[in-house]
């Protein structure tokens, strides 16, 4: 089954499931003909002895529960007023005919899409317990999303013990693989996911991320061109992938066109804004750049990356408290973040106004103190150069308030001149 997003799974991955298990002929006769002459019945060959080694007739599903499912896809892909029908629908399904087990996944997958988390395990769970190995799939995606890698690893196995060659798994497996820096591992997986289905579009998508991490930019960029050219011309994920390498190759022109086929196919597409908005801010088109940062916000709205990016588009737009709260979320949402901790510490610099030299000047002392705590956190050599200078900057506007102070003291101190005699 086709995946787009590692994950989650969407309601038209549903409808595609629905389809692999329901198939019925399209009107007309025979081969959908419309002609008369082809409902005759043909004459039988000879009946042949059994086969004592060929495998068992598939069982035949009723053909009502059939019907009941592929209602209860219609309703699902209706849209979240209709999910509460579509389940009781796929629960109708599964007591009518039990070897549609793929309702029971179905109704997880529902209860998830609606937020449900502990229907929506339970019921995955209950799947797998029926033989259904896409509801340790499914159990494992929560998990991921959660951030429990190591649970999540351990739920894709299961559903590997059940279904060896499930795609799925082995994709999201090669995926935390990946994330671990274990390639071997993640290559192996990959391959094993392509043994289900040599067409996979997602594996050629990861294939490739493995190649960009290793820095082989034209091969990553060859198995992208085959899975759009080959594959899945519509494919988001690749397309977004390929914007990237390009990113790396300095092609800007063409990385701009990769992200931006990357959200015309696929509307949630939060990296793709985030590298799009990236690029329109470096050529300073600071208003576009903040249009596709907010739409990426909205869709990942505690990915710290994500939002500190747009927090630094509001700072050029001069949306000074705009950009502060964006830095104090990205400091919720991960604690100590340099870049947080650094344009926090600008902004009490650069942008904080005080009355009198002596409030002036613990001002900039509190920003020192605050470049000086990002130094604490990060080892990055670029953003650390970047903070010693800010403080070198600090120190000498203390010695300029601090002479400021001195001066206007002094002509205080003076005397007055007399009046001049009439």
């Amino acid at each position: 089954m086709k995946v787009t997003d590692m994950t989650s799974i969407s309601l038209r991955s549903l409808a595609l499931m629905g389809a692999m298990c329901v198939t019925t002929a399209c009107g007309g006769g025979p081969g959908g003909s419309p002609n008369p002459a082809d409902y005759q019945p043909k004459a039988q060959p000879a009946t042949q002895p059994a086969d004592p080694y060929a495998p068992p007739p598939k069982p035949k599903i009723k053909k009502q529960a059939k019907q009941i499912f592929t209602e209860a896809g219609a309703l699902a892909a209706q849209g979240p007023s209709r999910y509460e029908d579509a389940i009781e629908m796929y629960e109708r399904v599964y007591k009518e005919e039990p070897l549609l087990k793929v309702s029971l996944y179905n109704i997880a997958l529902l209860y998830e899409q609606m937020g449900d988390q502990s229907k929506a395990v339970e019921a995955y769970k209950f799947a797998a317990d029926n033989g259904v190995a896409e509801g340790w799939v499914g159990i494992g995606l929560m998990q991921l999303a959660s951030g429990n890698e190591g649970e999540a690893e351990a739920s894709f196995r299961r559903a590997l013990d059940m279904e060896p060659l499930n795609g799925r798994a082995h994709l999201n497996l090669a995926r935390i693989a990946k994330n671990r820096g274990d390639r071997r591992q993640a290559m192996e997986s990959i391959r094993n996911a392509l043994k289900e289905d040599s067409r996979n579009a997602d594996a050629y998508n990861l294939l490739a991320q493995i190649y960009l991490d290793m820095k082989r930019y034209k091969l990553a960029l060859l198995v992208c061109n085959a899975g759009l050219e080959e594959l899945d011309p519509e494919h988001s994920g690749l397309w977004t992938t390929q914007g990237v390498i390009f990113l790396n190759l300095k092609d800007v022109i063409n990385a701009t066109r990769s992200f931006r086929e990357a959200i015309k196919y696929d509307d949630k597409n939060y990296a793709a804004r985030l590298n799009l908005g990236l690029i329109t801010f470096n050529y300073r088109d600071y208003e576009r750049s903040y249009q596709l940062l907010s739409e990426a916000v909205n869709l990942r709205p505690n990915d710290p990356e994500i939002v500190i990016s747009k927090a630094v588009v509001a700072r050029a737009l001069n949306r000074i408290d705009e950009a502060k709260q964006g830095y104090q979320k990205t400091l919720e949402l991960k604690p100590n973040h340099p870049g947080a901790l650094f344009n926090l510490a600008i902004i009490q610099q650069d942008y904080t106004e005080v009355e009198g030299f002596d409030a002036r000047i613990q001002n900039v002392k509190e920003a020192i103190s605050q470049f000086e705590n990002v130094l604490n956190f990060s080892q990055d050599e670029r953003l650390r150069k970047k903070v010693q200078r800010r403080i070198e900057e600090a120190r000498l506007i203390i010695e300029s308030i601090e002479i400021e102070k001195e001066s206007a003291a002094t002509q205080q101190a003076q005397p007055a001149p007399a009046d001049q005699p009439q």
